[in-house]
């Protein structure tokens, strides 16, 4: 009988017991009284975390477009990027890309920079080496940026040296032999100017 716990505490220690499911609780701001019953202190509850019995506070794995957004590291600060046109670059035979700014002098590297400017994006980023030389990448970038326009201009020069010629404004200095039924004449005038505008033409376009 002493050592017996009673029939009253048995009941109790048999009854149900109450099961606490997490939940997801919301971003949200919780106002708790204090002991003086004034002033609340607020708590703040991260989004996807989860109330676990006892306390204790469990944070939902973030998915991987989450953690993206999430890398501020990665984003560029618009106050500091300047920027300059690629075909400012270009100018004077592309001078800019033909010389590193470590073997300009203190004066040309201050013109570099007052040729850039502030922007709030870049519509394309270059990334090169000085140790490439600086022709080859002038003429890789001209290429690239102009050649519908120098392709326009050489279809113009060949198509006004073939209407000149035709009209015989232009002299043909060449002769080629052919070969065709029903034509006594084995010989044709043939004219280079053509092929000599072609260059020419070429190099306006870009």
């Amino acid at each position: 009988m002493g050592q017996q716990a009673s029939c009253c505490q048995e009941e109790e220690l048999d009854g149900p017991k109450e099961v606490i499911q997490p939940e997801v609780v919301s971003h949200r701001y919780e106002g708790k009284d204090d002991e003086d019953g004034g002033a609340k202190e607020q708590e703040v509850r991260p989004t996807g975390s989860q109330t676990h019995e006892g306390g204790h506070m469990l944070m939902k794995p973030m998915s991987g477009t989450s953690r993206l957004e999430n890398m501020k590291h990665l984003e560029v600060d618009t106050e500091i990027i300047r920027g300059i046109s690629l075909r400012r670059t270009l100018q004077s035979f592309g001078r800019l890309w033909r010389w590193s700014p470590l073997d300009l002098q203190e004066e040309a590297r201050q013109t570099l920079w007052t040729k850039s400017k502030r922007v709030a994006g870049f519509d394309i980023f270059l990334s090169h080496t000085w140790m490439t030389p600086g022709w080859r990448k002038v003429l890789t970038l001209t290429l690239r940026s102009g050649w519908h326009v120098a392709l326009c201009f050489w279809a113009l020069g060949a198509l006004l040296a073939i209407i000149l010629s035709v009209m015989d404004i232009l002299p043909m200095p060449g002769t080629m032999e052919i070969e065709l039924p029903g034509f006594e004449q084995s010989f044709v005038p043939v004219g280079i100017w053509a092929t000599l505008l072609h260059p020419r033409n070429t190099g306006l376009g870009l």
